[in-house]
């Protein structure tokens, strides 16, 4: 009867020393995960951020630009003499504003586009990792 009770101790033992050593490493594995998603996620916010500054250096010269472009439109318009002269210079300058919005705009929206896929690309890449060991883990 003692060399059962010794059998079943140690195979107890035995198994409870392997399922500390598995969640030991289990945990393990989730904080290295949780690691690599934080790091991810970092990744990505530097990207957007890195596209953001680019956006506001646009924005901020094309505002600059706009209004002394404007400040030299007034004091052109307020030296002529015909109302002719003065259409003109509104129109050309409207004209022009207009393509520089569209010039800005298309250049902000080319940043917008190539950011957000290089911005998803590390947290993306992440999610495949995790998934594939679900995968594995499942089967």
């Amino acid at each position: 009867m003692i060399e059962n009770f010794e059998t079943v101790k140690e195979a107890t033992l035995k198994n409870f020393k392997e399922g500390v050593e598995k969640l030991t490493t289990n945990l393990s594995e989730a904080s290295s995960q949780s690691q690599a998603n934080v790091e991810a996620v970092v990744q990505s916010t530097q990207i957007l951020g890195k596209a953001m500054n680019e956006v506001a250096a646009i924005a901020s010269q094309h505002s600059k630009a706009a209004f002394e472009k404007g400040l030299e439109v007034a004091k052109t318009l307020g030296s002529v003499t015909t109302l002719k002269d003065a259409a003109e210079i509104q129109s050309e300058y409207a004209k022009t504003a207009i393509a520089n919005w569209v010039a800005d705009f298309n250049k902000i929206s080319e940043i917008l586009t190539s950011t957000s896929k290089e911005a998803v690309k590390p947290v993306s890449e992440r999610a495949n990792e995790l998934m594939s060991k679900f995968k594995a883990a499942a089967e």
